[in-house]
């Protein structure tokens, strides 16, 4: 079984952890870092100074066609 990695930033998350991303990205108003439903590996993001940038990029990833593959 493969794996596909989004890396940004030298940071690396899973696309399926950048696909919930996405989807608490569109429904939380609150900060993504208190979600209870926010993947593990962002939390590593979680007070560091380039987390907002991170996020923001990871959500623009998603949303790009490529994300929507299915394997």
């Amino acid at each position: 079984i493969g794996c596909l990695l989004v890396l940004i930033n030298g940071y690396s998350f899973s696309l399926e952890a950048v696909k919930t991303l996405r989807k608490l990205m569109e429904t939380d108003t609150t900060s993504l870092c208190a979600d209870p439903d926010l993947p593990g590996e962002f939390r590593v993001l979680c007070g560091k100074h380039d987390a907002g940038e991170v996020i923001q990029h990871l959500g623009l990833c998603a949303v790009k066609s490529l994300i929507n593959i299915d394997i």
